[in-house]
């Protein structure tokens, strides 16, 4: 905010949360609290401004030149992505937030036999042993992509797949945003703050009581997926009711 205060813009509109938006003209107050979607917080900016939000959702068009990039590496049959990767940000590690990767084999597997999709795991190249540790465990062989797409190339590979799944990361919500049929699975994360924004993915969560505030806030050392998280068979029987209604 003071930051802001020195830079000469004339008018400042920005959210005030814990007395942090003193450097805004227009300040929009956020209760750390409450349960509601990070992306609606932000909207409350516009909506200050008295700019309409009804309606907005993510939305991240496809470029051309990266669908015919991606068109060439893709199989010639149906696909799913897969992206069991996550939980590692710049000064933040929150690998709690990946679903167990036996789970994301056993899924491929089951959306490979059941359905006849080709599977491709996703992830950047030090997600490699992420990616090898659910290989090593499907009977499916799958195509792989550990870091060798753009974001741009991403959103178009999600946006041609069947499917894609992943946990609550960024690359999940660009999925989404890029119009592919998306299930994002939670676990330390609450959906009411970090689903898709989108009107049509699937966040799965089994819910469990989290501390208040977000991510940030998270005590998730003794979180325990066996105990804490959504199974297998909750997570199978929810995405293939939703693949087989399409």
């Amino acid at each position: 905010s003071v930051a802001l205060m020195l830079s000469g813009i004339r008018w400042r509109a920005g959210l005030d949360s814990d007395g942090r938006g003193f450097g805004y003209h227009i300040r929009t107050p956020v209760n750390p609290v409450e349960r509601r979607h990070e992306a609606q917080i932000y909207l409350d900016v516009a909506d200050s401004l008295g700019i309409p939000t009804a309606g907005f959702y993510a939305n991240v068009p496809v470029n051309p030149a990266d669908l015919a990039a991606i068109q060439p590496l893709i199989p010639a049959k149906p696909y799913a992505v897969i992206a069991p990767i996550g939980g590692d940000n710049p000064g933040m590690i929150f690998s709690a937030k990946r679903w167990p990767a036996p789970h994301f084999a056993r899924l491929a597997d089951t959306l490979a036999d059941q359905l006849g999709l080709e599977i491709i795991l996703l992830g950047s190249a030090q997600d490699t042993p992420i990616l090898d540790a659910v290989a090593q465990q499907m009977h499916t062989i799958p195509t792989r992509f550990d870091g060798q797409l753009t974001f741009g190339q991403i959103g178009a590979l999600a946006h041609l797949a069947r499917v894609y799944i992943g946990n609550d990361t960024g690359l999940t919500h660009l999925a989404a945003a890029s119009g592919a049929r998306t299930v994002m699975i939670l676990g330390p994360s609450d959906p009411a703050r970090y689903a898709p924004f989108v009107p049509d993915a699937l966040a799965l969560w089994k819910p469990v009581a989290l501390n208040e505030g977000g991510v940030a806030r998270a005590d998730v050392d003794d979180w325990d997926w066996s105990r804490d998280g959504i199974g297998f068979e909750p997570v199978k029987k929810a995405v293939l009711a939703d693949l087989i209604v399409e």
